[in-house]
């Protein structure tokens, strides 16, 4: 597949191992207790050591800002902040209001179901959602509500 197939489509990209490498440079990788990460953030921005991974650049370039939203998670405020100056910094037709965080991953299908509902509502039905991720438990949890409106790839299905 290619991401261009998806300009049509409403995107909703995750964001570590999706918009940016799991490689913090000189941080290393994001191998750590939770609380550890938490800590980091809250005493530096580790996203301004991230690299974007080029996979949907030009996707995202030639996308309706409007059908285009990040949702990701965070375990802090501190890491959320971080997250937003990167992708406001690496990917700037990406608004910053359809940017959202859950504190867990199980709670996106929560997050694609509502915004399934907004589309519905405003007539806009005949919109494909279409999530990209890299975690397999939120690709279970998204064909486990048997809509086809509703789309999850892995990551690993753009390289």
């Amino acid at each position: 597949m290619r991401p261009l197939d998806l300009i049509d489509d409403i995107v909703i990209f995750d964001m570590d191992g999706t918009l940016n490498k799991y490689d913090f440079k000189e941080l290393g990788f994001k191998i750590m207790a939770e609380h550890e990460w938490v800590r980091m953030n809250m005493q530096i921005d580790t996203y301004e050591f991230a690299e974007k991974t080029n996979l949907f650049g030009e996707l995202i370039e030639k996308k309706n800002p409007m059908d285009m939203y990040v949702l990701s998670c965070a375990g802090c405020s501190f890491e959320q902040n971080n997250k937003i100056n990167f992708i406001m910094r690496e990917y700037p037709n990406i608004r910053e209001e359809h940017i959202a965080f859950v504190a867990q991953s199980r709670y996106k299908v929560d997050i694609i179901k509502e915004l399934r509902e907004i589309y519905d509502k405003s007539h806009k039905q005949d919109k494909r959602i279409v999530i990209i991720e890299d975690n397999i438990g939120v690709l279970q949890d998204i064909e486990n509500l048997h809509n086809d409106r509703i789309k999850c790839y892995l990551v690993s299905d753009f390289i």
